[in-house]
């Protein structure tokens, strides 16, 4: 598993860290000086926004391991092998193999 939360937790502390030295600047009347720090909380912002995006995708990408881990194919079927030995579907065979995704089938009686 990749741990993002270091580098998350470095940008939220640069962020405060630029908010208490913004409390400061407000001080200042040198507006060259506001505006740098203006950028500055800009790109700490966008800078945090790219993180929690990127913390979302890893976990994504890590669901899909683990589910690609588990599918077992079994003709005509896939089947999901949990570690206990147990089998649980049956499962889409082109849903999962054109799409990843795990697409569970119905059992369909005639009438």
């Amino acid at each position: 598993m990749v741990d993002i939360s270091g580098g998350l937790t470095t940008i939220l502390t640069a962020v405060d860290a630029a908010k208490n030295l913004k409390s400061v600047l407000d001080k200042v009347t040198d507006v060259e000086v506001k505006m740098k720090m203006a950028e500055l909380m800009s790109a700490l912002a966008d800078a945090k926004i790219e993180a929690s995006e990127r913390q979302i995708l890893i976990a994504e990408l890590e669901g899909k391991l683990s589910l690609q881990e588990k599918m077992v194919y079994e003709k005509p079927y896939y089947w999901k092998q949990e570690g206990t030995g147990e089998k649980d579907g049956p499962y889409c065979q082109k849903c999962y193999d054109a799409d990843q995704k795990a697409i569970r089938l119905q059992e369909h009686h005639s009438v």
